[in-house]
Protein backbone atom coordinates (compact mmCIF):
# COMPACT_ATOMS: atom_id res chain seq x y z
CA UNK A 1 0.00 0.00 0.00
CA UNK A 2 2.66 2.56 0.79
CA UNK A 3 4.72 1.42 -2.57
CA UNK A 4 1.69 2.22 -4.36
CA UNK A 5 0.80 5.79 -2.76
CA UNK A 6 4.26 6.69 -3.83
CA UNK A 7 4.02 5.54 -7.45
CA UNK A 8 2.34 7.76 -9.08
CA UNK A 9 1.73 6.95 -12.73
CA UNK A 10 1.73 3.38 -11.48
CA UNK A 11 4.19 1.47 -13.77
CA UNK A 12 5.57 -0.61 -10.73
CA UNK A 13 8.56 1.76 -10.41
CA UNK A 14 9.08 4.74 -8.11
CA UNK A 15 11.45 7.31 -9.60
CA UNK A 16 13.61 9.80 -6.89
CA UNK A 17 10.76 12.48 -7.92
CA UNK A 18 8.10 10.27 -6.40
CA UNK A 19 9.74 9.51 -3.17
CA UNK A 20 10.99 12.92 -2.93
CA UNK A 21 7.40 14.62 -3.65
CA UNK A 22 5.84 11.73 -0.93
CA UNK A 23 8.27 12.01 1.65
CA UNK A 24 7.64 16.14 1.39
CA UNK A 25 4.31 15.95 2.05
CA UNK A 26 4.08 13.52 4.35
CA UNK A 27 6.75 15.28 6.21
CA UNK A 28 5.44 18.69 6.14
CA UNK A 29 2.80 18.15 8.17
CA UNK A 30 5.23 16.74 11.27
CA UNK A 31 7.28 19.39 10.76
CA UNK A 32 10.56 16.73 10.16
CA UNK A 33 13.01 17.42 7.39
CA UNK A 34 15.36 14.85 5.72
CA UNK A 35 18.80 15.19 5.34
CA UNK A 36 19.33 14.63 1.61
CA UNK A 37 22.88 12.74 2.40
CA UNK A 38 20.11 9.89 4.09
CA UNK A 39 17.91 9.88 0.98
CA UNK A 40 20.71 8.99 -1.17
CA UNK A 41 22.07 6.24 1.60
CA UNK A 42 18.84 5.04 1.58
CA UNK A 43 18.58 5.60 -2.56
CA UNK A 44 21.56 4.03 -3.26
CA UNK A 45 21.02 0.90 -1.04
CA UNK A 46 17.77 0.37 -2.26
CA UNK A 47 18.28 0.59 -5.96
CA UNK A 48 20.10 -2.78 -6.19
CA UNK A 49 20.12 -3.33 -9.91
CA UNK A 50 21.24 0.27 -10.52
CA UNK A 51 18.53 1.57 -13.05
CA UNK A 52 17.81 4.59 -11.11
CA UNK A 53 14.05 3.55 -10.35
CA UNK A 54 12.75 1.57 -6.87
CA UNK A 55 10.78 -1.62 -8.04
CA UNK A 56 8.70 -3.20 -5.54
CA UNK A 57 11.31 -5.71 -4.42
CA UNK A 58 13.84 -3.18 -3.70
CA UNK A 59 11.38 -0.89 -2.00
CA UNK A 60 11.66 -3.01 1.03
CA UNK A 61 15.72 -2.69 1.69
CA UNK A 62 15.22 1.38 0.73
CA UNK A 63 12.40 1.84 3.45
CA UNK A 64 14.68 -0.25 6.06
CA UNK A 65 17.40 1.70 5.66
CA UNK A 66 15.57 4.87 5.31
CA UNK A 67 14.81 4.13 9.19
CA UNK A 68 17.83 3.28 10.11
CA UNK A 69 19.56 6.55 8.74
CA UNK A 70 17.06 9.29 8.87
CA UNK A 71 14.41 7.89 11.40
CA UNK A 72 11.56 7.66 8.86
CA UNK A 73 9.51 5.56 9.06
CA UNK A 74 7.21 4.91 5.85
CA UNK A 75 4.77 1.92 6.97
CA UNK A 76 4.19 4.33 10.49
CA UNK A 77 3.50 7.15 8.08
CA UNK A 78 0.79 5.54 6.12
CA UNK A 79 -0.53 3.70 9.47
CA UNK A 80 -1.15 7.38 10.24
CA UNK A 81 -2.91 8.56 7.20
CA UNK A 82 -4.59 6.34 7.35
CA UNK A 83 -6.16 6.84 11.35
CA UNK A 84 -6.63 10.39 9.99
CA UNK A 85 -8.82 8.89 7.17
CA UNK A 86 -10.89 7.48 9.92
CA UNK A 87 -10.48 9.67 12.70
CA UNK A 88 -13.45 11.93 10.86
CA UNK A 89 -13.88 13.72 14.55
CA UNK A 90 -10.56 14.62 14.69
CA UNK A 91 -10.18 13.52 18.40
CA UNK A 92 -7.20 11.14 18.38
CA UNK A 93 -9.31 7.97 18.76
CA UNK A 94 -11.31 5.90 16.37
CA UNK A 95 -14.80 4.98 17.11
CA UNK A 96 -17.04 1.70 16.24
CA UNK A 97 -18.74 4.01 13.97
CA UNK A 98 -16.14 5.85 12.52
CA UNK A 99 -14.35 2.65 11.51
CA UNK A 100 -17.60 1.40 10.32
CA UNK A 101 -18.09 4.35 7.78
CA UNK A 102 -14.89 4.01 6.75
CA UNK A 103 -14.98 0.63 5.84
CA UNK A 104 -18.64 1.34 4.26
CA UNK A 105 -17.02 3.66 2.13
CA UNK A 106 -14.74 1.48 0.77
CA UNK A 107 -17.05 -1.35 -0.19
CA UNK A 108 -16.19 -3.76 2.55
CA UNK A 109 -19.88 -5.01 3.99
CA UNK A 110 -18.86 -5.49 7.70
CA UNK A 111 -22.07 -7.17 10.19
CA UNK A 112 -22.09 -4.61 13.18
CA UNK A 113 -21.56 -7.83 15.02
CA UNK A 114 -18.51 -8.74 13.12
CA UNK A 115 -17.48 -5.42 14.08
CA UNK A 116 -18.25 -5.56 17.33
CA UNK A 117 -16.46 -8.71 18.19
CA UNK A 118 -13.00 -7.56 16.66
CA UNK A 119 -13.49 -3.92 18.63
CA UNK A 120 -13.83 -5.80 21.60
CA UNK A 121 -10.43 -7.45 20.65
CA UNK A 122 -8.55 -4.33 19.40
CA UNK A 123 -10.18 -1.76 22.19
CA UNK A 124 -7.31 -3.65 24.93
CA UNK A 125 -8.13 -0.46 27.34
CA UNK A 126 -12.09 -0.52 26.55
CA UNK A 127 -12.71 3.10 26.44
Amino acid sequence: RVFKAIDKDGDGALERTEIEQYLLKQLKASAIRIHPGHLNKAWEAGDTDGDGRINFSEFFHFAVVLKQHASIDLWAMELRRVFDQIDTDRDGHLGEQEVYRYLARRGMCVKPAQLKAAWKLADGDGD
